[in-house]
């Protein structure tokens, strides 16, 4: 089961990056927490929204997820890194 992750992506002068492209990829595979099988680090493409907002789905794991956000139009590159929990079913988005 997937848990459902919203983020929200600002500028350094607080402004949200809006279209901006969000690359989400597992730093090493690791098992789903299910155990259905691997989970691979194959990267995740998304783009944010008019609040500089996505909303993904993504494989819970003890391995760190890495996320770079590319805005040209700010002349922008962020990075982070972050764990995705247990999500519950039909429960609120992890934030």
């Amino acid at each position: 089961m997937t848990t459902k992750v919203l983020c929200r992506f600002l500028t350094p002068e607080g402004e949200p990056l809006i279209n901006a492209e969000a690359v989400f990829q597992l730093s090493k595979s690791g098992f789903s927490e299910d155990q259905t099988g691997i989970v691979m680090p194959r990267p995740i493409t998304v783009i944010t929204d008019g609040n500089g907002e996505v909303d993904i789905d993504l494989w819970p794991s003890r391995q760190i997820y890495h996320v770079t956000v590319d805005d040209p139009q700010h002349d922008v590159a962020l990075h982070y890194k972050f764990l995705v929990p247990e999500g519950t079913e039909n429960g609120p988005p992890v934030r």
